[in-house]
């Protein structure tokens, strides 16, 4: 498994992938990213593959921390 390329993701776009938390489910996850201009699909491994600008990809990172924090 590569860690560099996921197949289906324009090269001009970066990504992460998350797995959901019992804070954060996927659901809440897909939503936020959907709100940020970003895409995102569910891989075999039950993780979230988010990808987009780099910019709404920061975005996303600080809100789904800011949800964990709230704990």
């Amino acid at each position: 498994e590569s860690d560099t390329f996921i197949s289906g993701v324009p090269l001009d776009q970066k990504w992460i992938r998350i797995k959901p938390l019992d804070s954060v489910p996927r659901e809440k996850m897909k939503q936020l990213a959907v709100e940020l201009n970003l895409s995102c699909r569910v891989q075999d491994d039950e993780r979230l593959l988010v990808y987009g600008k780099t910019e709404h990809i920061q975005e996303f990172i600080k809100k789904i921390t800011a949800l964990t924090n709230k704990e």
